[in-house]
């Protein structure tokens, strides 16, 4: 990636990610649960500080009934995307803001503020 950028102090992350989710009572007499997958990618530029970071996961769901009597399983794809600092005012603070589109019929543009302290040694 530093080779694309023209840019040495760049580095990239790539990964796999899983999740899970319940809902109860989303509708009536409907519980729902869903399974996601996707695969992160991001971008730092490393000597900096802060870091600027920005981010792209792909992915895909499928939300399926549990427990009630509801729609059968239905698959959709999701792209999360957006921009970070990390190592801001103290090696383990990071701040993120981002998006979620979901693409599938009648949704919209999920937006997101994430602040994450980790001590390290």
């Amino acid at each position: 990636m530093a080779g694309l950028l023209r840019d040495n102090t760049t580095t990239s992350t790539v990964g796999i990610e899983f999740g899970a989710g319940y809902a109860p009572n989303v509708a009536k007499d409907l519980t729902s649960c869903t399974i996601d997958t996707g695969l992160p990618f991001s971008v730092s530029k490393r000597r900096t500080r802060p870091r600027l970071t920005a981010f792209v996961k792909p992915g895909m769901i499928w939300n399926f009934s549990c427990g009630s009597s509801g729609p059968s399983t239905r698959k959709s794809y999701f792209t999360d995307f957006g921009l970070g600092l990390q190592q801001v005012a103290g090696r383990g603070l990071d701040i993120y803001v981002g998006a979620q589109k979901m693409f599938r019929a009648r949704t919209g543009l999920a937006a997101g503020l994430t602040i994450t302290y980790v001590r390290l040694p």
